[in-house]
């Protein structure tokens, strides 16, 4: 029942599978908004805490392979290059919780293995990352835990092996379904 705005508060990030980007601001700008504490002109603390957000907006860049573009609007990116900027605001944001809705989805292998060690990481910070996810190979590498739902209820939970396991789930997984009585 929380305002979006109050859920980032607490420490919730998320991202979206259609990104929803800022695409006429520069990939700077579109960082540096999700280190933003209010809507209002200024800013509570004043200059330091500007540089201080500045700086978190760099390091999110940095760390996702954008600095080169920083200046770049984001509608002028590759696609890669558009799924690392949502991530570098989910970074840049600072949150302990990240919620990921497709994240790796479309991304090429070298994309996805740099995107996967940013998720390796953030869970070595102590971050927790509730990922939505169809690529198995990313639910496989990244996952320590499954849930696994279908049609909006959880068949089943636990471990990635055990859960890939599952001759039933891989069955329904695939669209292999038994018809149900008329």
């Amino acid at each position: 029942g929380l305002k979006p705005w109050q859920v980032a508060r607490l420490g919730v990030a998320r991202s979206y599978q259609d990104l929803r980007l800022f695409t006429h601001m520069t990939v700077r700008e579109n960082v540096l908004a999700a280190t933003e504490v209010s809507s209002w002109f200024w800013q509570p603390g004043g200059a330091r805490a500007r540089a201080q957000r500045r700086q978190r907006a760099e390091a999110a860049m940095e760390a996702t392979g954008l600095t080169a573009v920083a200046d770049a609007r984001a509608v002028d990116l590759a696609y890669a290059e558009r799924k690392f900027l949502s991530m570098a605001r989910i970074l840049a944001a600072e949150a302990d919780i990240w919620l990921l809705d497709e994240p790796a989805s479309g991304l090429d292998l070298a994309s996805r293995i740099r995107f996967g060690t940013l998720l390796k990481d953030a869970q070595a910070r102590g971050v927790a990352i509730c990922l939505i996810e169809h690529n198995l190979d990313v639910v496989v590498e990244l996952s320590n835990r499954i849930a696994f739902l279908d049609q909006g209820k959880v068949l089943a939970e636990g471990d990635p092996d055990t859960i890939l396991k599952d001759p039933a789930l891989a069955a329904i997984y695939f669209g292999d379904r038994p018809q149900e009585a008329a």
